[in-house]
């Protein structure tokens, strides 16, 4: 459908036959390009309201689709794993690519030297170089510099003021940040254990904790007042079928 902003109102409907899953509109040929579930691509002059190009080759569903910015090329991706490139004046594809990992979406740079996709359960963007535009090895060379102009950094990189959180620092006089490493010497730990009994020695003996060392020092072990309360009561439970295996 095509509507009349100004007028508010409907100005054309077009009856495809199935359902439209990716439209691209170019502003400057006014041509608008449609992928339907029946894999076919099919142009409409918005002017003239009516189709003028129908593009069929995909055999299945289409992911995406990119004009040029002169209007002259239509890119689509599809779930077939191909990427074809059509010649929308001579209405006929003039290149296709085969993918391993399927296209799910596409852009081509205003100058068409640069095509970005993405792929299915990928991470990050992949980039295709048009080798029309770079057939010798200085255009390439000279890409290539753009490219480390644009990704070099504008301020130098900058010393953390502390360590994350997930490493251990020592502090230095000097203020510099020295991780302390992870290995640890067994005279270190030796000592560590020697000052962790020295503090617990320090605290105070519970009355259990009394009896258990004049035991230990006597070698005799007798039940105490609570056993002896404890275990008749138990026995009565067993008896009377409280505690079941």
């Amino acid at each position: 459908m095509v509507w009349d902003f100004k007028g508010r109102g409907l100005k054309s409907r077009w009856e495809i036959g199935c359902a439209v899953v990716k439209i691209v509109y170019h502003r400057s040929n006014g041509l608008l390009a449609t992928a339907t579930n029946d894999f076919v691509i099919r142009l409409f002059d918005v002017g003239a309201l009516r189709m003028v190009r129908k593009f069929e080759g995909h055999i299945d569903r289409v992911t995406d689709l990119c004009f040029s910015k002169d209007g002259k090329w239509l890119l689509t991706s599809s779930m077939d794993g191909t990427l074809r490139i059509w010649d929308v004046s001579l209405a006929r594809q003039i290149d296709a690519i085969h993918v391993d990992v399927s296209v799910t979406a596409l852009s081509l740079s205003p100058n068409m030297d640069v095509l970005a996709t993405t792929h299915v359960d990928q991470n990050g963007v992949y980039l295709w170089v048009n080798q029309t535009m770079f057939s010798g090895s200085s255009n390439f060379d000279s890409y290539v510099n753009v490219i480390k102009v644009c990704n070099k950094p504008i301020e130098p990189p900058k010393k953390a003021e502390k360590a994350p959180f997930f490493l251990p620092s020592v502090p230095t006089l000097s203020g510099q940040i020295v991780f302390e490493p992870s290995d640890i010497s067994s005279e270190k730990k030796i000592a560590e254990g020697d000052k962790l009994e020295n503090r617990r020695s320090d605290l105070p003996h519970s009355h259990f904790l009394q009896l258990l060392q004049s035991s230990a020092e006597k070698k005799v072990f007798q039940p105490s007042p609570i056993t002896l309360k404890v275990y008749p009561l138990l026995l009565w439970m067993w008896n009377y079928g409280c505690f079941k295996l």
